[in-house]
């Protein structure tokens, strides 16, 4: 959940808000991206993990992969107004990309800067766009509905390993389901034999 009601505070310039998920107590800190739905804003949806291979959403998702969910993914490999589009085309309603490196503790307040005349177009790299307010105009939001924030590497982990752990669970108990139809319905086959 994203919630602009807890409480709001200024670290080094940049806005700050916590996001309430995966399971009770947990609030991590985010800042909100320059482009997309900008505060105050109040999403509430499940959590879904960017599909393995594809976890720093830099090429196109099935559309409505994400519908009605906020997807979580990684920094790096494309601009960061390119994994917001990916997943806003994918059904998204909101976005968190977290830090590429672990340990990171920096937040990073995202902003839409128009590549150079010279740009190579195989050097996506978000690093170019970290942490910087240049390059932002009126129309910065380039078609972004959603918001975007970002989130420490730490965090990022945290809540990987939570969905990874949900993951499992259902896939357990999933599979212990389909046993216990299985043994019912062979006992339902033997019985009437």
């Amino acid at each position: 959940q994203f919630d602009d009601s807890n409480s709001t505070s200024s670290h080094n310039g940049k806005l700050q808000q916590n996001i309430r998920g995966i399971g009770a107590g947990h609030d991590y800190l985010h800042a909100t991206a320059t482009f997309g739905k900008q505060l105050p804003y109040n999403v509430t949806a499940e959590i879904l993990l960017a599909p393995k291979g594809h976890e720093k959403a830099c090429k196109a998702l099935d559309y409505d992969f994400a519908k009605g969910r906020i997807l979580l993914v990684l920094r790096g490999g494309c601009r960061f107004i390119v994994k917001a589009k990916v997943a806003q085309h994918a059904g998204a309603v909101a976005v968190i990309v977290g830090d590429d490196d672990p340990n990171g503790q920096l937040l990073y307040r995202m902003s839409y800067q128009a590549p150079p005349p010279n740009h190579n177009k195989n050097n996506l790299d978000d690093n170019n766009e970290k942490d910087t307010e240049a390059g932002d105009s009126e129309d910065a939001n380039r078609g972004i509905r959603i918001p975007v924030v970002f989130i420490q590497g730490k965090s990022y982990q945290k809540i990987k390993h939570s969905l990874l752990q949900q993951q499992e669970q259902s896939q357990q108990k999933r599979q212990q389901n389909q046993q216990q139809q299985h043994s019912r319905s062979e006992s339902s086959s033997s019985s009437s034999s």
